[in-house]
């Protein structure tokens, strides 16, 4: 225990007991030179301590209020829930949390407590989901939220994968940039079709992400149909987006679910083996030979 002279002690307790507390119990002298650092910041700022900060904590939170800075907004909120959130971060994933909770400062508002309690479920899940989420913090609240919303259950491979495509300074230049990450959130099932559109063109994604929720309807087999959505973008490419959007839904319908997925299955086949350009030729039954696909099925 680091001895403290009794006028010292008594003279913070006189100034504002609640805050200075936190040196409660605080032996590490480089815990303690965090908490002093972090307590005069929030003070210069008119913004209360936030009490029952774990020690380890404390270097995790200074930097996230240093880095929230100057958004009061996102400087309250921080100090306002941070010892609720850290309740709820399970043990494996708090080191991440700690070190990586800076980079999401300047989102704190945009993402609220609610957005937050997403980020925690997916850090829980994952703990890369949390660089994936940073990777968006300067970005727009829409932005920020749906990110937040993907993270809780998406594959954390597939969100990477959507950073690496939709990185901000392709977002500056491309408004379908902007907005495709949104668009992603009631259609986040198809994820992984998606993302792999948007590598190749971030504009045909964005399309096709926001006409697909009207195609879905339109289809009894969900699941299987996304599935195929899935197989085409991968083996056929771009080119398929208007058979899946426009083509599949009836095809299922007027032809039977088992023969239009014979039908895909075998212009995925034709893509692998012969390009992509043959396998959308198929697609699109250009040939007898294509055309005797749903036949035979």
């Amino acid at each position: 225990m680091i001895p403290i002279n009794p006028i010292l002690a008594a003279h913070v307790a006189e100034l504002d007991a609640s805050s200075y507390s936190i040196f409660d119990g605080l032996d590490d002298p480089r815990l303690r030179v965090e908490a002093a650092k972090l307590l005069d910041f929030l003070r210069g700022e008119q913004v209360a301590v936030p009490p029952g900060v774990p020690p380890e904590a404390i270097p995790g939170l200074r930097a996230a209020a240093e880095a929230a800075h100057p958004d009061r907004r996102c400087l309250k909120l921080l100090a306002a829930r941070f010892p609720a959130w850290m309740a709820k971060v399970n043990d494996a994933a708090r080191p991440v949390w700690l070190e990586g909770l800076a980079g999401l400062g300047p989102a704190l508002a945009d993402l609220g407590d609610d957005g937050m309690g997403q980020v925690i479920t997916a850090v829980n899940r994952d703990p890369r989901t949390l660089a994936c989420i940073q990777a968006y913090a300067l970005t727009t609240k829409e932005i920020v939220r749906a990110i937040a919303a993907l993270s809780e259950d998406a594959p954390v491979e597939w969100l990477q994968r959507l950073v690496a495509a939709v990185p901000i300074a392709k977002m500056e230049d491309s408004k379908d940039a902007e907005r495709l990450v949104p668009a992603l959130v009631p259609v986040r099932e198809a994820l992984p079709a998606l993302v792999t559109l948007a590598e190749q063109s971030i504009s045909a994604a964005y399309g096709t992400a926001k006409a697909l929720p009207g195609a879905i309807k339109k289809v009894e087999n969900r699941q299987e149909y996304l599935e195929d959505f899935a197989l085409l973008a991968n083996t056929v490419g771009l080119s398929s987006s208007g058979f899946v959007l426009d083509t599949l839904p009836g095809l299922c319908r007027s032809a039977g679910v088992a023969p239009a997925r014979r039908l895909v299955a075998l212009a995925a086949e034709c893509a692998r083996i012969y390009g992509a350009s043959a396998g959308q030729a198929f697609l699109e039954r250009k040939t007898p030979a294509a055309q005797s696909a749903l036949r035979s099925a």
